[in-house]
C-alpha cells in the first residue's frame, strides 16, 4: 500500500466503530500481504495535521513513495502498544498518556531525533515537509 491509502486507513480507524474497523483492517492486512510496490524514491512526510491523501497521492503521482511520516496523526495513531498484562483501563491510560499528542509541541531535539531514527529504520531517500498555512 501506499502512504495515501494507508492514510485513508489512518483516518478510518479514529472515525469508525473499533469492531467495524478491526474486521476490515484484518480483511485488509490479509489482501495485501507478499504486496510489493515497484521501487522508487523513499519518502517521509513530516509536519502537524494532514489528513488528506489527496496530498500524498500528489506526491506519490510524481514518482514518490510516503513510507513513513512525523506527523500529529497518522503513524502516530499506531506508535505504541497498549500494554495488555495490566488492568484494561489503566493500560488504556498510560499508552494515550504516554503518547506526544502532536508532533509539533513535542521537544525540538526530540522530535529531531526521532526524524532521523526514521530515516534510518525507513531507509528514507528524502523528506517532505508539509506546512499549513494560517
Amino acid at each position: 500500500m501506499g502512504g495515501a491509502d494507508l492514510l485513508e486507513v489512518s483516518n478510518a480507524a479514529v472515525r469508525m466503530p473499533k469492531s467495524e474497523f478491526n474486521d476490515i483492517a484484518g480483511k485488509l492486512l490479509k489482501e495485501v500481504q507478499g504486496r510489493s510496490i515497484k521501487s522508487r524514491a523513499r519518502l517521509m512526510l513530516c509536519g502537524s495535521i494532514l489528513n488528506n491523501p489527496q496530498f500524498i497521492r500528489g506526491i506519490e503521482g510524481c514518482g514518490g513513495l510516503v513510507v513513513t511520516d512525523e506527523l500529529c496523526t497518522a503513524s502516530r495513531y499506531w506508535e505504541k502498544d497498549v500494554d495488555e498484562a495490566g488492568e484494561p483501563m489503566a493500560a488504556l491510560a498510560e499508552r494515550y498518556m504516554s503518547l506526544t499528542p502532536c508532533a509539533c509541541i513535542e521537544p525540538p531535539q526530540l522530535r529531531v531525533n526521532k526524524i532521523l531514527e526514521k530515516i534510518k529504520e525507513y531507509r528514507v531517500d528524502g523528506v517532505v515537509i508539509e506546512l499549513v498555512g494560517r
